[in-house]
């Protein structure tokens, strides 16, 4: 017993469908592209427009294991504040350590959630326990 016709997918349409797919990607790219490039907020950031619209070349680079080395070129290219990724941006000033990392700044906001099970350490506990538990670990780092 065959199928119902309607369920059926002529072949005829298969290329339609795949060419209006394929369309549809190339104009979304290309206009996420233009948008991360002109249009977003950290678009007067300098930086390779490569790496900007696809981070996987970025990562390639990671792969091949000269990273570093290619990111030192934008930085020799652009100055001290490089965009890197749609919203990725290295500095090399101390002063910009000091801005984003600096001792007595508001602290950042933390990215990982703690298990209602979990106890609280370093990385996902809240500011008293945080320096409780820096207090501890201080020793290990320091120069004595």
């Amino acid at each position: 017993m065959a199928p119902p016709p309607h369920i059926l997918i002529p072949m005829q349409i298969l290329p339609l469908i795949l060419t209006v797919f394929s369309s549809l990607l190339f104009v979304y790219r290309t206009t996420r592209a233009i948008y991360n490039i002109y249009f977003y907020p950290l678009r007067k950031v300098p930086g390779p427009k490569s790496w900007i619209d696809f981070p996987l070349l970025r990562n390639i680079s990671t792969c091949w294991g000269n990273y570093d080395i290619k990111m030192r070129e934008p930085h020799n290219k652009y100055g001290e504040a490089v965009r890197y990724g749609p919203v990725e941006v290295s500095f090399i000033t101390v002063e910009a350590w000091k801005d984003i990392y600096g001792y007595r700044n508001p602290q950042l906001p933390k990215v990982l959630v703690r298990e209602p099970d979990q106890q609280p350490d370093i990385l996902n506990s809240e500011d008293a326990d945080h320096a409780r538990f820096r207090k501890t670990m201080s020793h290990a780092f320091s120069d004595k």
